[in-house]
C-alpha cells in the first residue's frame, strides 16, 4: 500500500542508477523512512519504490538501460525552441500526479501538444497513464475509484 495520502497530489518520481544506494542516501540525509518496495522479477532492480521524509513522499526507481539510451539520443525539436522530441520516456525526473479523472487529463495534454508514453490503464484502486510533455518531462497520472 502506498504511503501516499489524498493530502498530497504531487509526487516527484526519480529515476536512479542504483536504488539501494539512494535509499540509503535519503536515510542518512533526511532520516527518510522507506515505504512499499517493488522489485523486478529477477530480483536486480527496484521497480518502485516509496520514500516519506516528513509529511512528503518521493517515489523512485532504478534506471533502466533503455532510458539511459533514450536521454542520449533525443534530438531537438525544431518546431518548438526548447523542447525536445523522443519516442522513450525520460529517465531521470517524473512527476506522478493525483487527479479527478486520468482520462481526461491525458486527453487535455495530447490537445495541448503532449504525447501519451504509457496508455490509461485501470486497475483495482483507478486510472493511470503517463504521458511526455512539449518539455520531454514525462508525467503520471493516477485517479481513484
Amino acid at each position: 500500500m502506498s504511503l501516499v495520502t489524498k493530502q498530497q497530489q504531487v509526487v516527484p518520481y526519480v529515476m536512479v542508477p542504483n536504488g539501494p544506494v539512494f535509499i540509503q542516501f535519503m536515510q542518512m540525509t533526511f532520516r527518510a523512512e522507506v515505504g512499499p518496495i517493488m522489485q523486478s522479477a529477477d530480483g536486480k532492480k527496484i521497480v518502485h519504490g516509496e520514500l516519506q521524509i516528513g509529511e512528503s513522499v518521493l517515489f523512485f526507481a532504478d534506471g533502466t538501460d533503455e532510458a539511459v539510451e533514450y536521454d542520449n539520443s533525443c534530438q531537438a525539436d525544431e518546431q518548438a525552441e526548447g523542447t525536445r522530441s523522443c519516442a522513450k520516456e525520460p529517465s531521470n525526473i517524473h512527476i506522478h500526479v493525483f487527479v479527478d479523472d486520468a482520462l481526461e487529463v491525458v486527453r487535455r495534454a495530447e490537445e495541448a501538444g503532449g504525447t501519451s508514453v504509457i496508455p490509461i490503464m485501470e486497475d483495482e484502486s483507478g486510472h493511470m497513464g503517463g504521458f511526455v510533455d512539449p518539455f520531454n518531462n514525462l508525467w503520471w497520472v493516477k485517479s481513484f475509484k
